[in-house]
């Protein structure tokens, strides 16, 4: 691996648990199995929630140490997913000169629609039981049109 990792726990002899940072094709942090091959630390899966981690570490890594099983049931429940956010500059009054403006096309306003309460919910859903019920209807007179003629 080309950038240093932060090691979490090595469960055993051929296996451990590092977290990878952010990467420009990963944009975040994440844990990774590593299994030891010829010497060398080969990362084998990568995930960034510790329920996903620890049924490969079950699944793949053989018996594990009981003291790094415990590290791994101090986990969080995610990896850190992003950096706390940066807190913003206040907001810089600017005095802003507009240009005149010539003319103006009247502009197209759409109103949207009235949003919808839990009685027009509850009807689409009666809407929705009553079509499939006529559709089924009508696939079973068809069929027996078609059998009819059929025979």
């Amino acid at each position: 691996m080309s950038k240093a990792v932060e090691l979490v726990v090595e469960l055993n002899s051929d296996w451990r648990v590092v977290v990878l940072p952010g990467a420009p094709w990963r944009r975040s942090k994440a844990w990774c199995l590593q299994q030891r091959v010829a010497g060398d630390w080969q990362g084998k899966h990568i995930v960034r929630s510790k329920v996903m981690l620890l049924n490969i570490v079950l699944g793949r890594a053989g018996p594990v140490d009981p003291l790094a099983a415990a590290v791994l049931e101090a986990l969080p429940p995610r990896v850190d997913i992003r950096p706390a956010a940066k807190p913003k500059p206040a907001a810089v009054a600017r005095t802003v000169r507009a240009a005149p403006v010539a003319s103006i096309a009247p502009a197209v306003v759409q109103i949207p629609a009235k949003p919808d309460g839990i009685h027009y919910a509850a009807g689409r859903e009666r809407r929705a039981i009553e079509r499939a019920r006529v559709d089924e209807e009508r696939a079973r007179a068809e069929e027996r049109y078609w059998r009819g003629i059929l025979k």
